[in-house]
């Protein structure tokens, strides 16, 4: 059976698989990223850090201040855990703070090399590497920030700003999936052919989407590039809406499903598999897919503005070989520095800015196959 990935699945995951073991997370102070340990329960939550005094004494002093980019850093990695990333086994990726602004097409690198049979006094075929091609990543700066007025700290309502920084966690999240997914979703994959149509042998949903993804996995296996060499492409993962998930979660599942028809002998056909069977049973011709991503984008509500991430349209689903040209480049994840600005006409108190710098390249024509499901 497939693995299922949802939001609430990878979270409940996560939680189980973390329980007891501290989480190391890291905040910028200067010039230095700090790191320090954030311990887990019996359950796997993150212990809270609560300050011990009014929020605007903290921002009166050194030590104080970084007291409380600890407490914003516990905030943020909470709102993360809320919504946990889906598209991190899709994408191949590399941190380097040395990143220049233009990732130069000749610092993506590739090794080539063959193993060939030795003959005495032959000199062994040294391999190579070869560089993409007319290719340019920008490493892209995103950005969010909040602000609180002298309320917050007048009346030490602390709890606000607990509420800020895990919304700022939730945000970063639902950002990183819209970055690595949406390429994927909105990829013209009818002019270069990789597509597979809907179809129905059997008349019944479960088993014509079997029957769907084993024409798809055939078409993606037959795959060629711009100038006619085979290039198959190998999925394992499924990009879906939660809706189709069920259905292509069952359809994968092993076990006994009933008779199609019947030949000469009693023998059961399968029509998915092209031949007969004496007990008609799920094809191994699928078992390839061995995970479902379930994704339906995200809206996020700020003032009168509606903020969609669209995700997957139920109907199609996208078969993906992950990490193959699939490729993220981090100059530096997530950090967030809180500061006091001078604007004393709003009364504002303090502002908290949070950034990340990243750049993605992809060649979905060469990892992924979109497809019509029935």
């Amino acid at each position: 059976m497939a693995r299922l990935i949802t939001y609430e699945t990878e979270m409940a995951r996560r939680l189980a698989m973390l329980a007891g073991v501290p989480h190391t997370a890291s905040y910028g102070w200067g010039d230095e990223v700090k790191t320090f340990e954030i311990p887990r329960g019996p359950s796997g939550e993150m212990a809270r850090l609560l300050l011990d005094r009014p929020v605007g004494e903290f921002l009166g002093s050194s030590d104080m201040l970084e007291e409380l980019a600890q407490k914003i850093t516990v905030d943020v990695e909470l709102g993360r855990d809320a919504i946990p990333t889906l598209y991190n086994s899709l994408y191949r990726t590399t941190v380097n703070p040395n990143f220049p602004r233009l990732l130069d097409a000749n610092m993506i690198l590739y090794a080539n090399v063959v193993f060939l049979e030795h003959v005495e006094g032959q000199e062994v075929r040294f391999g190579t590497t070869a560089s993409e091609t007319g290719v340019t990543v920008p490493i892209l700066t995103y950005t969010a920030g909040f602000e609180w007025d002298e309320d917050v700290e007048v009346y030490d309502e602390g709890w606000r700003l607990s509420m800020l920084n895990e919304a700022i966690g939730r945000a970063y999240n639902a950002l990183l999936d819209h970055l690595h997914l949406s390429p994927i979703l909105t990829f013209a994959y009818a002019g270069i052919g990789n597509q597979s149509p809907a179809l129905s042998p059997a008349g019944e949903v479960i088993e014509d989407t079997r029957a769907t993804l084993r024409g798809a996995l055939i078409d993606a296996a037959q795959n060629t590039d711009t100038l006619g060499r085979l290039k198959p492409i190998r999925p394992t993962t499924i990009l879906c809406s939660t809706a189709d998930a069920i259905t292509i979660n069952d359809a994968l599942s092993v076990g006994n499903r009933p008779s199609i028809g019947t030949v000469a002998g009693g023998g059961d056909i399968d029509v998915l598999l092209g031949r007969i069977t004496d007990t008609a049973t799920a094809g191994a011709s699928v078992n390839a897919l061995t995970t479902i991503i379930a994704y339906d984008g995200n809206t996020v509500e700020m003032g009168n503005l509606d903020f969609t991430y669209a995700g997957v349209t139920p109907g199609k689903c996208y078969l993906i070989q992950p990490q193959r040209n699939l490729f993220e480049f981090v100059k530096h994840d997530l950090r967030v520095d809180t500061d006091r600005p001078a604007d004393l006409s709003r009364l504002i108190a303090a502002q908290m800015v949070a950034r990340t710098r990243r750049g993605l390249l992809m060649s979905p024509d060469l990892s992924v196959w979109e497809v019509t499901l029935p």
